[in-house]
């Protein structure tokens, strides 16, 4: 669903068209093909993936999106959006990707990230904010703004071992 999200806003927004190559813009993207990619040894290679690579907020409370570090995004909860007017709702989301989801409690489906500090339900990362996490990336990345994490080749990284 991201990569559909994205390559509609960069083909809508910027006029980057879609690529037929494993490729988001000009950007190619680090699929996982092997097993053993970097850390990930016995990895599922099935489908396309790559690896996430967050953008995480010093100062959470800037969004409103309470108090999420995983979050690229500005949040509007729906008491807001009724309040606002047709003006000031069109300038927060004019030229934007807009996702609707749900962060509360007991809803959607929460999800554990590298950032996530203890285990209880309440304080995993709503899908919304991972979904959010990985257009973000693939818009950068085909912008030119920002690279994809990557792996050496099984020989690379026996050599940088070897040679510590």
């Amino acid at each position: 669903m991201s990569l559909l999200i994205a390559n509609r806003y960069l083909k809508e927004a910027h006029g980057i068209a879609e690529s037929e190559r494993v490729a988001i813009g000009e950007a190619a993207l680090p699929v996982l093909r092997r097993s053993s990619f970097g850390g990930y040894h016995g990895a599922n290679v099935a489908g396309s993936q790559i690896l996430l690579n967050y953008r995480i907020l010093d100062e959470p409370s800037q969004t409103g999106c309470g108090g999420v570090v995983e979050t690229p995004v500005d949040c509007i909860s729906v008491g807001r959006f009724l309040e606002m007017s047709v003006d000031e709702l069109r300038s927060q989301v004019e030229n934007k990707i807009v996702l609707i989801g749900t962060t509360a409690n007991g809803y959607g489906d929460p999800w554990r990230t590298p950032y996530t500090k203890v285990a209880s339900f309440d304080r995993q990362v709503p899908g919304v904010f991972l979904q959010a996490q990985m257009i973000s990336q693939l818009v950068s990345a085909a912008l030119g703004e920002r690279t994809f994490i990557g792996s050496w080749k099984d020989w690379q990284g026996a050599v940088w071992i070897a040679g510590w």
